[in-house]
């Protein structure tokens, strides 16, 4: 249903954002992830990487600029 797309999730480094996240990549589906927190950012992108496929993340720090960069980027692997 995914094939060649990337679902992108903003709060995507906690809660229910991370755990849509994270059933995504268990589906093969490629990730980006959005958040304000860098620390948590990082960890979780490193955690869902663990699933065996390229998880990907932008910082989201100036609304909406941040978000239409995280566009382009999501197009790139990391």
């Amino acid at each position: 249903m995914f094939d060649n797309k990337v679902v992108l999730i903003t709060g995507g480094s906690r809660g229910i954002g991370k755990a849509i996240a994270e059933r995504f990549k268990l589906q093969g589906t490629s990730v980006a992830i959005l958040s304000k927190d860098e620390r948590r950012l990082k960890k979780t992108a490193e955690e869902i990487h663990a699933f065996g496929v390229v998880a990907m993340y932008v910082i989201q720090n100036k609304f909406p600029t941040s978000v239409a960069a995280a566009f382009t980027t999501a197009k790139k692997p990391i």
